[in-house]
Parts: structure tokens; C-alpha cells; sequence
């Protein structure tokens, strides 16, 4: 234990004292020499490994950086989902919006059963007028009567009744204004409402194209479904990949087993070194050799105790990175998982968004129909009142004609009868002049009276008559303009409900579009996902391929170890043999005699004291042993040969002897796993 303890402060020692050579750029000529030319045609390992794994560093830097962007997909994805939550928000407030259409619309159809009752009452009111009318009739034709017998006094009103019919012209004139007024006012109806079809047909057009649009759309959505089973296949891949990781962890299992049975030969082998210690007392006489050798083996032990040392390090390191391995691969299954999940819910928010599209399309096509029924009623109505309004401007002028018809034969016939009356008068006045001259006179005297009566009557009459037509014809103008302001409100709440309609379905389909352009920009977004894990996987094929390199680079240094620990045994078996030799110095000459022959002939084979048979597992190590030793004492002087030589009269076999190792393989081996380290904590990292 002191022994081990001086030696592994000597090492420290040594590795404090040592220079560490600063690293330089390769000349050109060397990076324009071919890989055969700078990689060992044995073992494939390249001369230039240190600047490869420069590369290879400077490779994982950029992918590094590669990856702390594609971190930021996570930051993309929330943005996503915000996006996502304000389109829902925005589809719910285009469903309150279609809710209170509904509610307009239904308002309207209550405003349309007010106004049916309205145009009901007007009709009931149409009615009473009519029977007003009658009665009125029934009024002049008593009064026609009494102008019977008032004939005389009615040429005196004719002029009265011209006057009139001067009014009445006015009245017709100002009708015939309204009438033209109605027309015109109708060819501007008819345009809007061929516009407002134009408007219509256009709307519809662009409809056909969202529907052409959507059904694009439906045509890409399966593609990206196409694009997701190859993703789902990929996952597979990595899947089968993990399970390989999981493989090549049972293979390290295997190979820590293999390392235990080597122990276990070495238990063996120290046995047979037991046994051979009774055959290293007839070689007693080499200790006058290997006195000069032990100085140098004590420099070899501390070189190998440290390379020991730095080898369990590197295994120490490499279960570490096992592990690291082990919990990465878990976190990769982890975010497999997560990745699929959120492919399950974009899906089903794809599906969720045509389900709405679907609605929004009933909806639309349940407003359209709806204002296609308002449309046809309201046309409807406007065509009764059109209708009404027309027949009754026709029977006011059918009964102004009647009037003035009526009134002319009444002048013509009291024209005959003044004229007959006339002739009669005449001829009773030659007769009965003579006789009735005093009656004439009286009655005469009397029929003045009575005439200036009348007369005084008859403006009075005349007057009131007046008065009442002009009432009636007032009442009949409000009513028209009355019935005018209200087509008027109707045309415009029409065209109101009409800008309305329009701007609403102008509002719906830029909702519609921009949900669409949300979709498209949703799927690029997808796609380009598709594409960055695509890359990603195959920057990890080339990473596994390097990767693969390198474990076989561990395998060979391996074996290398292997090689070690074979040459370690025989040093610690040499070691022994001069512990043997320290407590035993009272050996004869002879037997250093017999040592140096050895040494001048080793192919002579050595008698065996106690001959053991080797154990069958450690063949191999012996035969390398041996070749080694016979190369490390091909170095010995040619005086010790021949004094050896003459002092033995047999054969025996040549003492093993532990090999130099240079101090650059180690510190390249060391290189080599601490680069290869590094590599894996970026892997993991990765």
C-alpha cells in the first residue's frame, strides 16, 4: 500500500510537471492530402483525429445553434394556440351576431303583421268612406229634386258650378302630378331592386368561389393527412432506434460480464503465479539483471498505474454517459408523445373549424332563403297598395266624370224646359194678358218677394255646397299624402333592411375569408413543422452514423485495454518474482549463470518444478505476453547473452519482461476519450 501510494504521487507529480503543447492549424498540405493517406490501414482510425473532432465540435456548435432556434417552435406554438382561442372567440361572436339577425329578422316579421293590420284597417276605413259616399248621394239626389223645382235659379248658379269645375281641374291636374311623381318614383324602385339582384348575383358568385375555395381545401386536407402517416412512420423509425439504444445497453451488459470472467481469470492466473513462484527460485540468478531493470520497471508501473487510473475515469464517464443516454432517449420518447398529442389536437380543431364552416353555410343559406321570402312579401304588398292605390284614383275619376255628365243633362233638360215653358208663357200671355193683367201683377208682386227669398237662399246653399266638397276633396289630398310618406317609410326601412342584409353578408364573408387565411397560414405553419422534423431526423441518421464511428473507435481502444491489463499481469507476476528474489539473496552464481543462458537462448525450453496447467481462457494473453517479452529482451547486452549461455547445460524459457509504453499513445487515448465525452454531453444535450 506505501508502495502504491509513492507511486501515485510521483504520477500526480508528473502530471503536474507535464507541458501541454498548444494546438495549431493544419498546414494545407496536409488538408489536401487524400483520407487513405492520413488514416491507418489497419485499425481506420485517422492520424489527424484531434482536428476531426475540432470538425466534429464545430458541427454540434451549428446544430446547437440550429436547435436553440428550433426551441423557439415552442413560443410558435403558443402564439398558435392563442390564435387558434381568438378565432373561436371571433366564431363565437359571428354566431351572437347571426343570433341577433335572427332576432332582427323576426322583429321585422312582427313589424310586417303590424302593418297587415294597418293596411286591414285602412281597409275597413276604404269601406265606411264608401258608404259615406252613398249616402251622399242619396243627399244630392235630394237635392236634385229640390233643383227641380228650382230651376230658375239655377242658370244663376251655372256660372257658380263653372267656377267650380275650374277647381276641379286644378284638382285633376295636381292628381295627374302625383300620378307621374308615383311612376317615376316606381321606375326608381325597379332600378334599385334590379340593382339590389345584380348585387345578388354577384354576392352568389362570390359564394361559388368560397365554396370552390373550401373545397380546395377539403382536397389539401387529406394530403396532410397523407403527410402525417409518413411522420407516424418516422416516429416508428425512432421508436425501432431506441429499442437498438436499448440493445447495444444490454451488449454493454454483456461486456461487463466478459469483464467480470476476466477478473475471474486473473484469480486463476494469480494461482498459477503461485505455482510459478517455485519455479522463479531456479532463476534466482537473474536478479543481478533485472537490478538494472527495476528502476525502469518502477517508471513503467507509475506510467501504467496512471493510465489504470485515467482508464477507470473513462469507464466512469462512459456509464455516466449511459445514463445520460438512457434518460435523453426517455425524454426523446416524452416528446414523441407530446408531439403526436398535439398533431391529435390540431386534427381535431381542423375538424372542429369545417364543422362551423358547415354551420355558418346553413346559416347563410337559411338568411339567404329568408330574404328571398322577405323580398317576394314585401314586393307583394307594395304591388296591393299599388294595385288599391290605383283603383281608387280610377273610381275618384270615374265619379268626377259621372258628376259632370250628370250635370250637363241636368242643364240641357232645364235648357228644354225653359224654352217650352218660354213658348207656353207666350202664348198664354197673348191670351190671358187682357184678362189677367191684375192677376199677373199680383202674382207678380208676389213672385218677386218669394224670389228675393230664394235668392238671399241660394248663395247660402250654394256656399255650404262648397264648403263640403272642398272638405272632402282636403280629406281625400290628406289621406293620399298620407298614404305617399308611408309607401315613402317603407321604401326606405326596405332599402335600409336591404344596405343591412348587405353589409352583414359582406361582414360574414370577410370573416369567412380571414378564417381562411388563418387555415391557410395554419397548414404552411404545419408544413413547415413537417420539414424541420424531417431535417431534424436527419441530422440524427448523421449524428448516429458518427456515433457509430466512434463506438467503433471505443472498441478498438478496447482492445487496446485488453492488451494492457494482459501486460499489467505479467508486470504484477514479475513484481512478485522480485519480492521472491529480495528475501531470498543468498542464491548461488550458478543460478544467475542459468538466467543469462536463458536470456541468450529463448527458444530452449525451461525445466518446471512444479508444472500446473494453464487455465484454457488465458492462451491468448500468454502468446501475446510472450511476444511482447521476447521484443522487450531483444534489447539486452551481448555480454550478459553470452555468460548465460556457457553457465547452463539445458534449455529453459525466456523471463517475460513488461513493454514501454510511449507516453503519446496514452495522452492520445485520453484525447480520445474526452473528446469522445464531450460528444456525448452534446448528443444528450441535443
Amino acid at each position: 500500500m506505501d508502495i502504491m501510494e509513492e507511486i501515485s504521487c510521483e504520477t500526480a507529480d508528473e502530471e503536474e510537471m507535464e507541458i501541454r503543447i498548444p494546438s495549431y492549424p493544419l498546414p494545407q498540405e496536409i488538408q489536401q492530402m487524400d483520407h487513405t493517406e492520413k488514416a491507418c490501414r489497419y485499425c481506420g482510425v485517422s492520424y489527424l483525429i484531434l482536428h476531426e473532432f475540432q470538425r466534429l465540435q464545430e458541427h454540434l456548435r451549428e446544430v446547437e445553434r440550429e436547435l436553440e432556434q428550433m426551441r423557439g417552435s415552442a413560443e410558435r406554438e403558443r402564439t398558435l394556440r392563442i390564435e387558434l382561442q381568438e378565432a373561436h372567440s371571433h366564431l363565437e361572436e359571428l354566431k351572437a351576431s347571426v343570433l341577433q339577425h335572427e332576432q332582427t329578422l323576426r322583429a321585422l316579421d312582427l313589424q310586417l303583421c303590424v302593418v297587415t293590420r294597418e293596411m286591414e284597417s285602412m281597409r275597413v276605413e276604404k269601406k265606411t268612406a264608401l258608404s259615406e259616399l252613398e249616402n251622399e248621394r242619396a243627399c244630392l239626389l235630394h237635392l236634385r229634386s229640390k233643383s227641380v223645382q228650382q230651376q230658375r235659379l239655377l242658370r244663376k248658379t251655372l256660372a257658380l258650378l263653372q267656377f267650380s269645375r275650374g277647381e276641379m281641374t286644378t284638382v285633376k291636374n295636381q292628381l295627374t302630378h302625383f300620378l307621374e311623381t308615383w311612376d317615376n318614383s316606381k321606375a326608381l324602385i325597379q332600378q334599385s331592386c334590379i340593382s339590389a339582384d345584380a348585387e345578388c348575383a354577384h354576392l352568389k358568385q362570390e359564394v361559388d368561389g368560397l365554396q370552390v375555395n373550401l373545397k380546395t381545401l377539403e382536397v389539401e386536407v387529406p394530403k396532410l393527412k397523407s403527410f402525417l402517416e409518413p411522420a407516424r412512420e418516422q416516429i416508428l423509425q425512432l421508436k425501432n432506434q431506441v429499442q437498438t439504444h436499448k440493445q447495444l445497453q444490454n451488449q454493454y451488459q454483456d461486456a461487463c460480464l466478459l469483464i467480470k470472467g476476466l477478473e475471474d481469470e486473473m484469480n486463476s492466473l494469480k494461482l498459477e503465479l503461485q505455482n510459478s513462484t517455485h519455479e522463479q527460485e531456479h532463476a534466482k540468478k537473474l536478479l543481478e539483471i533485472k537490478t538494472v531493470e527495476k528502476e525502469d520497471l518502477r517508471v513503467l508501473w507509475r506510467e501504467q498505474t496512471d493510465a489504470i487510473e485515467r482508464l477507470s475515469r473513462d469507464l466512469r464517464e462512459k456509464q455516466e454517459s449511459w445514463l445520460s443516454s438512457q434518460q435523453r432517449c426517455q425524454s426523446m420518447q416524452e416528446q414523441l408523445l407530446v408531439w403526436q398529442q398535439k398533431e391529435e389536437a390540431a386534427t381535431r380543431r381542423l375538424e372542429w373549424a369545417e364543422g362551423e364552416i358547415k354551420d355558418l353555410r346553413e346559416a347563410r343559406c337559411t338568411l339567404q332563403q329568408q330574404r328571398e321570402e322577405l323580398q317576394k312579401t314585401h314586393m307583394g304588398e307594395l304591388e296591393r297598395l299599388e294595385e288599391s292605390f290605383r283603383s281608387r284614383l280610377k273610381a275618384t275619376e270615374e265619379h268626377s266624370l259621372k258628376m259632370e255628365a250628370f250635370l250637363q243633362q241636368k242643364q240641357a233638360e232645364q235648357d228644354k224646359q225653359l224654352k217650352q215653358r218660354e213658348t207656353e208663357l207666350r202664348r198664354e200671355a197673348h191670351i190671358e194678358l187682357d184678362i189677367q193683367r191684375q192677376k199677373n201683377l199680383e202674382l207678380l208682386n208676389k213672385y218677386q218677394n218669394e224670389i228675393q227669398q230664394q235668392q238671399n237662399k241660394i248663395p247660402a246653399v250654394i256656399h255650404s255646397a262648397t264648403q263640403v266638397l272642398q272638405e272632402k276633396l282636403s280629406v281625400l289630398q290628406e289621406r293620399v299624402k298620407e298614404q305617399e310618406k308611408e309607401m315613402q317609410h317603407i321604401h326606405e326601412s326596405s332599402s335600409q333592411r336591404q344596405q343591412q342584409l348587405l353589409q352583414e353578408r359582406r361582414t360574414a364573408e370577410a370573416q369567412l375569408q380571414y378564417t381562411l387565411q388563418e387555415l391557410r397560414q395554419k397548414t404552411l405553419e404545419l408544413n413547415k413543422a413537417h420539414s424541420n422534423i424531417q431535417q431534424l431526423q436527419e441530422e440524427r441518421v448523421i449524428l448516429e452514423k458518427e456515433n457509430s464511428i466512434l463506438e467503433e473507435t471505443v472498441r478498438r481502444e478496447c482492445e487496446e485495454r485488453e492488451e494492457l491489463t494482459a501486460a499489467l499481469t505479467l508486470a504484477k507476476e514479475q513484481l512478485q518474482g522480485f519480492k521472491h528474489c529480495v528475501t531470498k539473496p543468498h542464491d548461488s552464481q550458478t543460478r544467475t549463470q542459468l538466467s543469462r543462458s536463458s536470456v541468450a537462448h529463448p527458444d530452449l525450453p525451461v525445466p518446471r518444478l512444479n508444472p500446473s496447467r494453464p487455465h484454457p481462457q488465458s492462451g491468448n494473453h500468454s502468446s501475446f505476453s510472450t511476444q511482447r517479452n521476447r521484443h522487450s529482451l531483444s534489447g539486452l547486452s551481448s555480454d550478459d547473452v553470452s555468460k548465460s549461455a556457457a553457465s547452463w547445460h539445458g534449455s529453459s524459457q525466456p523471463a517475460p519482461t513488461l513493454p514501454k509504453i510511449s507516453k503519446k499513445k496514452v495522452t492520445s487515448m485520453n484525447d480520445l476519450c474526452k473528446s469522445f465525452a464531450m460528444l456525448r454531453g452534446r448528443q444528450d444535450k441535443l
